[in-house]
């Protein structure tokens, strides 16, 4: 991955704005067509991180641990808040050919099965055993490929901040950052589906109702800060254990292992060149879609 990426920033900083036409039957170009100055490519989630190499006059920093090889998704589920509380990051599946007389492409489902307890109840001999719903034993959220929400970032990387710390440093460096912003994204995603899903009020009686029990549920707190109590070095909300994120105000309670994210299994990039000296913009893209079968099992936390 490393090669990877320092090669296509490398091929987009001597990319041409135009390419020369040349008719059949002809040796020198006859027009001269604009093009965009840009160079496709893309990073797999199982790609691992270049080392950010050790400057003792300049050291980097890095959320990842250092003297680590991780893999981008590795990394990313290091740096989600959502993943270290439970909930589910699942890479979504490549279609898969199917041989029908030609082959094709089938898309191969995606998504997150909560299976619940079923209703038995109490019934007089003889009398009719009233049907439960399907939804009312699974729940299911699932993902279409076709729609499935895409997230970007466009980082600039100019002449002279790649002569300054080198190419493979700082492409190493915007790697990093690349798999930490995935898995902010992966936060930001299931964070803001569970606050648009309006849930109530935290109460320990709405647990008990949901079927949950007390060390199901773990707490994130917004940058509101509502319901946080600090205690011998760690951090609870209600007497939950909870972890902080920038990503939403507000504080959430949760069963989080009841809901997951499903994200693209390769980063898309753009390397484009913008000036005649060689810096380029590097934009990348990526599917990320919350699953959130049974908004029931998430509460809010007032200040």
């Amino acid at each position: 991955m490393t090669l990877a990426l320092r090669d296509l920033v490398r091929r987009a900083s001597r990319e041409l704005g135009y390419h020369d036409h040349i008719p059949v039957g002809m040796s020198e170009p006859t027009a001269r067509i604009p093009k965009t100055a840009a160079v496709n490519g893309t990073l797999r989630l199982t790609d691992h991180l270049p080392e950010i190499l050790f400057d003792k006059a300049r050291p980097s920093r890095s959320e990842i641990p250092a003297g680590e090889r991780l893999t981008i998704d590795a990394a990313a589920l290091f740096n989600s808040r959502v993943a270290q509380v439970g909930a589910h990051i699942i890479r979504l599946p490549e279609p898969a050919f199917i041989e029908s007389g030609e082959p094709v492409l089938a898309d191969t489902p995606a998504g997150l099965r909560i299976i619940r307890p079923a209703p038995f109840a109490t019934v007089v001999d003889g009398a009719d055993v009233t049907a439960s719903a399907l939804a009312d034993v699974i729940a299911e959220a699932k993902v279409d490929r076709a729609t499935m929400p895409q997230v970007a970032v466009r980082i600039p990387l100019p002449r002279s901040a790649i002569k300054a710390v080198g190419d493979a440093q700082i492409v190493a460096e915007v790697a990093h950052s690349i798999a930490l912003g995935v898995g902010a994204a992966v936060d930001r995603a299931l964070l803001a589906a569970l606050v648009a899903s309006t849930p109530d009020a935290f109460s320990f009686g709405a647990v008990a109702a949901a079927g949950l029990r007390h060390r199901d549920l773990r707490a994130i707190v917004g940058t509101g800060g509502a319901g946080a109590v600090a205690d011998r070095g760690e951090l609870f909300v209600n007497g939950i254990t909870a972890e902080t994120s920038d990503v939403v105000t507000e504080t959430i309670v949760a069963a989080f292992d009841r809901f997951g994210v499903i994200v693209s299994p390769e980063i898309e990039l753009l390397a484009e060149r913008i000036d005649a000296t060689g810096s380029v913009t590097l934009t990348a893209w990526l599917g990320v879609a919350a699953l959130v079968p049974d908004a029931g099992f998430a509460w809010t936390v007032a200040a």
